[in-house]
């Protein structure tokens, strides 16, 4: 069986996600690993909830890359992590 995982969006936004914010979802070719791409002002903190059927609720703050504003969600069957 297959986890299964949702993207809530960001905590406490009347739009909890949006392609401004969410601008990519990618996956490995097995479907082990989903990679949620988000964008916002360099060091910008932004918590994101994501359901996991393992994990269940699971919020992240992920600080955006001072470089290029920039941060990866990357869920797993065990994890759920912002770098």
């Amino acid at each position: 069986i297959r986890t299964k995982y949702a993207l809530l969006g960001e905590w406490g936004k009347w739009t909890a996600v949006s392609q401004q914010r969410f601008i990519s979802i990618t996956t490995n070719k097995e479907k082990t690993q989903a990679t949620i791409t988000l964008q916002g002002v360099a060091s910008e903190i932004v918590p994101v909830v994501l359901f996991n059927s393992n994990l269940h609720s699971v919020t992240v703050n992920c600080s955006m890359s001072t470089e290029n504003g920039q941060a990866n969600v990357v869920v797993t069957p065990t994890s759920v992590i912002c770098s």
